[in-house]
């Protein structure tokens, strides 16, 4: 029986590699288009900057900023295995657009890497994505608490959830999933459709969050 197990664990690494592999291969070589709905990811940037983020975008983290939710990305999503990635090549986002970007998300360097990654994915041109990207933002309506908060809050998944859906009419708790580090929110993430309506997220879409999520004050 030993020697059995023994002998299992090679061909089960093997047919691990292979499902990441295929996995990998089918993001890397998928049509711009072939999603199933859009991921709209608002990134809490006092923990961005808590984890050494004044040095990675001194823009975004230096003495004289206070952001709080930062746009992050809008993602073409699967609804199941993931997300496609990388779908064409691309080129550099226009000067113009990367400037009027800057104010939702402030680094240019992320900026591209969004198009690089996500945008390419989608059925848009660059105009299109971060004209859409910027219209999905400004139209989440942040709860009073996380607008400007001056002290930690201590809340939960089902309170969070809560605040975001009470202030934002038609979003469903299903449509919205927390991430956190630690116990620290992250990013939270909404599910939209292709129409930018929202919608229910993907089953590998879910929280990421333990019991008690801390958020930090903006400084």
């Amino acid at each position: 029986m030993v020697n059995s197990v023994k002998r299992s664990i090679p061909g089960l690494a093997l047919a691990t590699l292979l499902l990441f592999a295929g996995t990998a291969q089918a993001q890397q070589s998928a049509k711009p288009g072939t999603f199933d709905y859009f991921v709209l990811s608002m990134s809490w940037s006092p923990q961005y900057c808590a984890n050494g983020g004044d040095q990675k975008s001194p823009a975004q983290c230096g003495p004289q900023r206070r952001y709080g939710f930062v746009l992050h990305g809008l993602w073409a999503q699967h609804t199941k295995d993931g997300w496609p990635q990388y779908c064409a090549p691309a080129t550099p986002v226009p000067a113009a657009i990367v400037d009027k970007m800057l104010a939702i998300t402030p680094s240019k360097s992320l900026i591209q890497h969004e198009w690089d990654k996500h945008g390419t994915c989608s059925h848009l041109s660059v105009d299109e994505y971060f004209d859409d990207a910027a219209k999905a933002f400004a139209a989440v309506t942040v709860p009073e608490p996380y607008k400007n908060p001056e002290k930690f809050i201590t809340t939960s998944i089902p309170d969070m959830t809560s605040a975001f859906t009470a202030v934002n009419p038609g979003l469903d708790p299903s449509e919205i999933a927390l991430y956190c580090k630690g116990p620290y929110l992250a990013e939270v993430r909404i599910c939209l459709g292709k129409d930018f309506k929202p919608a229910n997220c993907g089953s590998d879409l879910h929280n990421r969050c333990g019991k008690t999520i801390v958020v930090r004050p903006l400084k």
